[in-house]
Formats: C-alpha cells, sequence, structure tokens
C-alpha cells in the first residue's frame, strides 16, 4: 500500500513539472523560433540588397524587379522568402500577430527602430529593407 501511495505521488510530482515546463519554457520556444525567423529573413533581405547594389553600380540605375538580378547573375536564386520588391527597396507585409512581433525584431535590427509604418509610407531610397503592413 505505502509503494503505491509513493508511485502515485510520483506520477503526480512529474506531471506537474510536465504542466511547469510547458507553460514557462514555451514562451521560450516560441520566442527563439521568432528570433531565428527574423535572421533569416535579414540575412536573405541582405543577399538581394547586396545584390541590388552591385547592379546599380554597374548599370547606374536600379534593377526594375528582383528577378532580373537571378537573370542578370547577381543572384543564383531568388530567397523564398515573403520580401517585396518596390522601385529600390525591400518590404515585408504583415498578415499575422507573429508577423508583427518579427516584423517589429527585423526594423529594431535594421533600422534601430521596432516601428511599423504602412508600406505606402515608404518610398524609394527611405530604407534598404523594411517590414510594413498594408
Amino acid at each position: 500500500m505505502f509503494s503505491m501511495v509513493v508511485t502515485l505521488m510520483s506520477i503526480a510530482l512529474v506531471a506537474v513539472l510536465v504542466v511547469a515546463s510547458i507553460h514557462y519554457g514555451g514562451s521560450a520556444y516560441y520566442t527563439a523560433a521568432t528570433d531565428a525567423r527574423a535572421t533569416q529573413l535579414t540575412n536573405e533581405a541582405e543577399q538581394i540588397i547586396s545584390a541590388t547594389s552591385l547592379f546599380r553600380t554597374q548599370h547606374l540605375a536600379p534593377p526594375s524587379d528582383a528577378t532580373l538580378l537571378v537573370s542578370q547573375g547577381y543572384l543564383k536564386s531568388l530567397p523564398p522568402t515573403p520580401w517585396q520588391y518596390h522601385d529600390g527597396f525591400l518590404s515585408l507585409e504583415i498578415h499575422s500577430d507573429g508577423d508583427l512581433q518579427m516584423c517589429a525584431l527585423i526594423n529594431e535590427r535594421v533600422l534601430g527602430d521596432p516601428a511599423i509604418p504602412n508600406c505606402a509610407s515608404l518610398s524609394a531610397g527611405t530604407a534598404t529593407q523594411a517590414c510594413c503592413s498594408e
């Protein structure tokens, strides 16, 4: 009987520890995943920006769209990301709350400000990359 009580107490203690680790550790995982995705998007955008800068230096004008960077050999391929190329700058449109947090992180890293501007308010030459809302 005593061993049964000890076994039940052990099971209950393990269950409490599992629930606590999921509750407190889950946010750390989500934060790390968001940070990793923001780093990936930032790196991919930097590749496009570098290729655009080289194109602009050699042709004295920005490319009309990002696919021209691939066809002219400045990029091997376009990264499979949601970056949009608009008249010489990159933007990322927001579609969910997760995107909002990621964009704030990207803008803080790149622009030094976590504010998220409207895409229509960005114009050529104002930012090399930015997250924006529709």
